[in-house]
């Protein structure tokens, strides 16, 4: 969530060109806040987070969900803020996504000889005991290709 934190208050920074972290009472900057604090809270963050995310106390935040609704059934201008930051919000977050698909889909396919191995491990390695394994497979790999550079 940390990321959507930091990307919700670079776009709201970039298109209203206001930091939602600013002490203004400006209308501006309040309505900034009001903005992030819903979009986050939409998403599923917790109201004591986003307080933090903008160095305030969790009751602003208790104050901010109940007026943006009334905002955006009433004050067009608000409205309007609030769906540009909204919007660019899911683009970037779907641009994003679709990054990371693309990686796994490029690592799956990459990997599709090292299936069986992955399985072995996860069929015999125990819990607790995956530092101890990772660090003898280390060894043993570089100490297989060690060998094999020697012989070639």
């Amino acid at each position: 969530m940390k990321s959507e934190y930091l990307l919700l208050q670079k776009l709201i920074y970039d298109l209203l060109g206001v930091d939602i972290k600013s002490k203004s009472r400006s209308q501006d900057h309040s309505d900034a806040r009001k903005i992030f604090s819903h979009i986050m809270h939409s998403r599923g963050c917790s109201k004591s987070n986003i307080a933090k995310a903008m160095g305030l106390n969790h009751t602003s935040i208790l104050y901010y969900i109940p007026i943006v609704e009334n905002l955006l059934e009433n004050d067009i201008n608000f409205s309007c803020k609030y769906q540009l930051c909204y919007d660019k919000f899911l683009e970037d977050r779907i641009k994003s996504l679709d990054l990371q698909k693309d990686r796994l889909i490029k690592l799956k396919s990459g990997d599709e000889d090292l299936v069986p191995i992955i399985n072995f491990l996860r069929k015999n390695i125990k819990k607790g005991t995956e530092d101890q394994v990772r660090s003898v497979i280390k060894k043993a790999v570089s100490d297989f290709y060690a060998n094999d550079l020697r012989h070639n």
